[in-house]
């Protein structure tokens, strides 16, 4: 049994390392997805990207309240 552990946990090591990374964002006045996305990933079309991403806290993709922080993809 304790060989069946270590597996485990290697694969949990394993599943760490492929992880995507993540910065964080706040809303500030004046912004929109489109704006954060061409500011942040270099085009206003990656905002679906972000929406996608941070669906558990926005809402409404037209609508994103100041002060609202998203994950938004690191480099």
């Amino acid at each position: 049994r304790p060989a069946t552990a270590r597996r485990a946990g290697s694969d949990q090591s394993g599943s760490q390392q492929q992880q995507p990374r993540y910065r964080e964002y706040t809303f500030q006045s004046g912004d929109t997805l489109g704006r954060v996305a061409a500011r942040l990933l270099g085009s206003e079309q990656k905002w679906r990207e972000l929406y996608d991403l941070n669906r558990d806290v926005i809402d409404n993709p037209d609508s994103v309240s100041i002060g609202t922080t998203i994950k938004v993809p690191a480099d």
